[in-house]
Parts: structure tokens; sequence; C-alpha cells
């Protein structure tokens, strides 16, 4: 009983020291995209809101996909900027772009070859988005891509 309340205490405390939750400063990043195009958040500062949805060759959630879709439809007039981030260390940019052909999906792909920005965003599932500031370089949302993501954005704009 007692090493298992050790294990569970050691477990819990280690998920909350690692995780990024909303508010949380970010700092600046920037990525090269799969088209070799880089893309500087700092950049990005005259719009209201950067949204970011992880991407993996022929696993990619397309059901979050659809969705991040449909928002950028409607919020893209609105000061809001859509990437994809693949943080696979042996991906190229080549088969992220046949990917995205394969899916008919006309967004760009951050690539994350060390995986850091994609650690310090706290993205551990290919379902979970996050919503960034690009002014104050601060986590808004990290969660499901669904109705929860566009309150977010809903309550940024």
């Amino acid at each position: 009983m007692k090493k298992a309340l050790c294990i569970l205490t050691t477990i819990f405390l280690a998920s909350i020291t690692s995780a990024v939750f909303a508010g949380d400063r970010i700092g600046d990043f920037a990525l090269i995209d799969n088209q070799g195009t880089q893309h500087h958040m700092a950049w990005y500062d005259d719009q209201n809101a950067v949204v970011i949805l992880p991407q993996a060759n022929g696993a990619t959630d397309a059901s979050a996909l659809s969705y991040l879709g449909d928002l950028k439809e409607t919020y893209a007039d609105q000061g809001v900027v859509f990437f994809l981030i693949n943080p696979g260390m042996e991906t190229d940019r080549e088969a992220v772009s046949q990917d995205l052909i394969s899916l008919g999906v006309e967004l760009t792909v951050l690539m994350d070859d060390a995986q850091l920005v994609t650690e310090a965003l706290g993205v551990t599932r290919l379902d979970e988005a996050v919503v960034y500031n690009p002014k104050s370089f601060e986590l808004i949302y990290r969660g499901p891509a669904g109705s929860e993501l566009e309150a977010a954005l809903q309550r940024t704009l």
C-alpha cells in the first residue's frame, strides 16, 4: 500500500512539473516549414492567435484535422493563423508534403526535428491542439481539437 502510494505521488508530481498550462509563457520560437520557409512567431504579432495541431505521416488524427480545416475557414480572416507541427526526428519535408496531399490538406507544417517546440508547448497527443498568443508568447489553450478549441478562440477574439 505504501509503495503504491509513493508511486502514484511520484507520477502525479512528475506530471505537474512537466506540464505546460494555459497562461504559461512559452517564449518566442522559429521553425522551418515543409516547404522550406521559416516561420518566426514574433512575425505573427499582428495576429490574435496561432493554432497548432500535431502532424505525423500516416497517423494524423483525421477528425482533428478536419475540424482544424473548418476552423481555419471560419477564423482565418479574424487574425488567427493555423499550422500543423511535425515533431518527427527523421521525417523529411517531402514526405510530409506528400502526406498532406494524400489527405487533401492545405496547411503549413512546422518541422520540429529537435522536438523542442513540441515539448515546450506540452503537446503529447495527435488530437491535442494548442492556441498560442504571438504577442505575449503565452499558451492560451491546450486540449482537444474540438468545441473546446473553438471556445478558446472565441474567448481570445
